[in-house]
């Protein structure tokens, strides 16, 4: 993205990335990464529906490479992700993830790997897929399930990890 010189649909999910970053690690200063013009519109990410940032305003027009400060230093942004990394980062909690078939936005394929290395590093997953269901879709279909999940958790229910049996929301080629 700091690089990147036409307008693209990534960086408004990019720019979702060092704000959270930013906000659990003191070492990351967004001021030291994104200009002040990107500092001023970064309000309206956390207003505004993803949609309509990618339709009309700022957003939708802004350059990615513009965004950041002249030499940018993305390191403790990388140093964080990669610490976070679901091949490495063991959750200590029960984890549910939920995918729809259908899915543009988060692509069934990039999900089925994070579930493969959430498993592989141990973590107590329950991983659902959704068929037909796309990115909005999917909250709305998988929601009775999702609600049963975390009410079992709270009954102090074992949660049941289909890391053996993993479903697969990617459509064979």
């Amino acid at each position: 993205m700091t690089k990147a010189s036409e307008p693209s649909l990534l960086l408004v999910y990019a720019m979702y990335v060092p704000q959270s970053i930013a906000s659990t690690d003191a070492n990351v200063d967004l001021a030291r990464i994104l200009t002040p013009r990107t500092l001023a519109n970064l309000l309206r990410l956390r207003q505004e529906c993803v949609s309509q940032s990618l339709s009309k305003g700022y957003w939708a027009s802004a350059i990615p490479k513009d965004q950041f400060v002249p030499s940018v230093d993305l390191s403790g942004v990388v140093t964080w992700t990669d610490a976070n990394d679901p091949g490495v980062v063991r959750i200590a909690a029960p984890t549910l993830m939920m995918q729809g078939t259908a899915d543009v936005t988060v692509q069934p394929r990039t999900t089925d790997v994070v579930a493969d290395k959430l498993c592989a590093s141990g973590n107590e997953l329950t991983y659902r897929v959704v068929p037909s269901a796309d990115h909005e879709a999917v909250v709305q279909q998988g929601r009775a399930v999702a609600q049963a999940w975390v009410k079992d958790r709270f009954e102090a229910g074992p949660a049941t990890s289909n890391c053996q049996a993993l479903p697969r929301a990617a459509q064979p080629k």
